[in-house]
């Protein structure tokens, strides 16, 4: 005779007390399986597997509804079928965060190759050796231009405006510490014998200056771009909100929610995304750049897109995606400008 399995159900739901039955799989209340049995390997190999299938199940299926129907997939997400697609916020850094993470690799292996090259006797030998007389006449040069900047003191700055007097104070802290004798001095020392004062704000200018200055170092300038290209996905998630609005205020009348315009933009910028990945592996593994097909697949795309969401005439649809192509340029602009403004202020 085959023995039973023996059957682990309780009379009340281990996760919230509710009272449940033999009959009773999963409680009512709050969706707990019923079932005190204890976790066992394969029990978890089990839901770990389940879990991944149903993740990596929605990720094609997502993908393909963006590629073949665009606005599809948001106007179904919006519409409540949620189970077939990734959630749009999780999925676009998903996929920023995959190309950026390959565009660093590819980054540093051309990183690597340059040096290689660089250390080869052979390309060392053709390289152009400056004469003597070549480095003292840049020396002098770079010396005229020091001496051309004119040093303003505290009085003279605090008559300006504060943009200005910002700006004015960083040309003069980058040519103080481009002098070799002055790079040595501390950030204090320097302000000392500018004779400006060593306040908070002067001294995270100073340090602001020196780092701009240490950016003439090939080295330099690859930390600071892997500094930015590690913020971007985050930088760039925090600024999609606000063409997010462009949209609401463009399709105000559709009485949508801000978050489904939200979706919409999430996605579209997916799609977008997931195009700059392509284009990036085409371009390592075959050296041929194809990023200007983008300026013909995207806006295609966005219109299709915008007649399929928001279910406008053709008319109607090409002139509001003008309009929004103009504005999110703008607003493209703007973002690029606070993403360097960030990068500038935090590095």
């Amino acid at each position: 005779m085959k023995k039973q399995k023996p059957i682990y159900k309780s009379d009340a739901c281990a996760c919230c007390g509710h009272p449940l039955t033999d009959t009773d799989n999963f409680c009512p209340y709050c969706g707990q399986k019923n079932d005190l049995k204890r976790l066992a390997l394969n029990d978890f190999i089990a839901d770990f597997v389940a879990n991944l299938y149903s993740i990596e199940s929605k990720i094609p299926y997502t993908i393909r509804s963006l590629f073949t129907k665009p606005g599809r997939a948001a106007k179904e997400f919006t519409a409540g079928k949620k189970a077939f697609y990734a959630n749009p916020f999780r999925f676009y850094l998903s996929v920023t965060l995959i190309y950026f993470l390959l565009s660093g690799l590819f980054d540093k292996f051309n990183t690597f190759q340059e040096t290689a090259n660089d250390t080869n006797p052979n390309a060392l030998a053709n390289k152009e050796i400056k004469t003597p007389e070549e480095i003292a006449f840049s020396m002098d040069i770079d010396t005229a231009k020091q001496s051309e900047t004119k040093k303003y003191t505290e009085e003279e700055l605090a008559q300006m405006g504060l943009f200005k007097s910002m700006i004015l104070r960083l040309e003069m802290y980058q040519n103080f510490i481009d002098k070799p004798s002055n790079d040595l001095l501390s950030d204090a020392q320097g302000l000392d014998s500018l004779g400006h004062a060593n306040n908070r704000s002067n001294l995270f200018l100073y340090d602001r200056a020196r780092k701009i200055n240490g950016m003439k170092e090939k080295d330099s300038r690859y930390a600071f771009l892997d500094y930015l290209k590690s913020n971007m996905p985050l930088i760039l998630f925090l600024t999609l909100p606000f063409f997010g609005l462009a949209f609401w205020l463009f399709y105000y009348r559709k009485k949508k929610t801000f978050a489904e315009h939200l979706v919409f933009v999430f996605y579209t910028a997916s799609y977008f995304s997931i195009w700059l990945l392509i284009l990036l592996l085409i371009k390592e593994f075959t050296g041929i750049d194809l990023n200007w097909l983008l300026g013909l697949i995207f806006p295609v795309y966005l219109f299709l897109s915008l007649r399929k969401f928001y279910e406008q005439k053709f008319f109607i649809t090409i002139t509001k995606m003008i309009l929004l192509l103009i504005l999110l340029s703008i607003q493209a602009g703007m973002s690029t400008i606070f993403v360097l403004f960030i990068a500038f202020v935090t590095y």
